[in-house]
Formats: structure tokens, sequence, C-alpha cells
């Protein structure tokens, strides 16, 4: 299961956080509509206790500082870079501290470019 983090104060755009909006718990700016959807410690930990019941893994886009930091808390086997993330420096650098890529990711990347090329278009049997 993939989910998305992101801290409000940082995600929001200064010049959008006080705009009012009509959201399903009323009129409110978008910086509370935005706490009111983002999940939570309570939250996630609910996640990955669903997750383990079921023997599958969980993990998130972080798309801040404090979210690498929470999904660490959390014990996320993987960081997903979010798209619009790929050029944000400050989370790809704190990512790269705390979790350095490895071997097997390493080897899951090298299987992902070989499932890919025009010559193979089927996923790998294994990783």
């Amino acid at each position: 299961m993939k989910f998305q983090k992101r801290t409000p104060e940082i995600a929001v755009p200064e010049h959008q956080k006080a705009q009012r909006r009509q959201t399903p718990w009323g009129e409110m700016s978008y910086l509370e509509y935005k706490h009111r959807v983002e999940f939570g410690q309570a939250e996630y930990e609910k996640i990955a206790a669903h997750a383990a019941d079921r023997g599958i893994a969980w993990f998130a886009s972080p798309w801040d500082v404090p979210s690498v930091d929470f999904l660490n808390s959390m014990d996320v086997p993987v960081h997903k870079v979010a798209s619009a993330s790929i050029t944000d420096l400050e989370p790809a650098a704190r990512r790269a501290r705390q979790r350095p890529p490895g071997a097997a990711v390493d080897r899951h990347v090298g299987a992902c470019r070989r499932s890919t090329s025009p010559s193979k278009r089927s996923a790998p049997s294994a990783w």
C-alpha cells in the first residue's frame, strides 16, 4: 500500500493557506482542510497494523523533511520519491543520510530497468 505524507505548513503555499474552501466539514481555510485530510501518527499506526496483519508492505512518499523523519520513525521499508518532489533536494539529502541505498535497492532498480527495456516488456519473475 502506498500513501503520501506531507506537513501542511510546509506543503501548502503561503498564498493559499488562508484561502477559504468549502469542505465536507464546512467552510474552512485551505490549511485547516489539509490538516483534516493528512494522516497522523494514529492513522499510520492503524495502516501499519492492517498491513502487518495481512503480510503486505506499506510505504509512502514523503514531501518534506519532517515527513521523511516521520516515516523513518514508522520503520517503512522504502520511501517513494513523489514525482513532484524529484528536484526537492532537502528531503532527498535527509533520505540519503538516513537510508542510504544498498545492494538490494540497486538490484531492484536494475531489474526495473531491464524489465522496461525495449527487448523485454514483461516484469522480472523474481526480484
